[in-house]
């Protein structure tokens, strides 16, 4: 039995590549939340997404584009920077921030991580990522024998063979 009032999106995605940032508003009640997400994102992507990547069950979903401030390059040329996409997500149970931690020292700079580098060293080259192995995370996926994982892997399987 579907408890869903609408009906649910069918994009498969496994491994979604949208980030959604969510961000502390004083003004919203508690079972409202705020995200900035991509240009691209509509409110049908916003709720599907909450769904089926963290079983949060949506009532309405509100977006903004926010246009930036215009600013002078070194060049004397007039640019604006990229607009922000907020969206505003109404939810069925409330969410209250966790209070921030009092230890800040499993933050702080200049302790190791487990392999022995630094993390100062870390973040001073915060825009190089681990080149993405899907090979590795499918195999890993094959290992769980978790019934919601084997019926999306053989309908990604089937929609695979209609493709060829």
């Amino acid at each position: 039995m579907n408890t869903i009032p609408w009906r649910q999106g069918t994009k498969l995605v496994y491994l979604p590549n949208l980030i959604f940032t969510l961000y502390k508003r004083s003004n919203l009640p508690p079972n409202f939340a705020a995200f900035k997400v991509p240009l691209h994102v509509n409110k049908f992507d916003v709720r599907d997404y909450l769904l089926h990547v963290y079983n949060l069950k949506v009532l309405s979903v509100r977006s903004m584009i926010f246009a930036r401030k215009l600013y002078r390059n070194r060049m004397g040329q007039v640019k604006r920077p990229k607009s922000i996409k907020k969206v505003i997500v109404e939810m069925e149970e409330p969410f209250v921030f966790p209070e921030p931690p009092e230890d800040l020292s499993p933050w702080q700079m200049g302790q190791l991580l487990p392999d022995g580098t630094s993390v100062r060293r870390v973040s001073q080259f915060s825009n190089v990522y681990e080149p993405f192995h899907v090979h590795r995370v499918n195999a890993e996926l094959g290992k769980t024998h978790l019934p919601e994982v084997i019926q999306g892997q053989s309908l990604v399987k089937a929609m695979l063979k209609k493709l060829k």
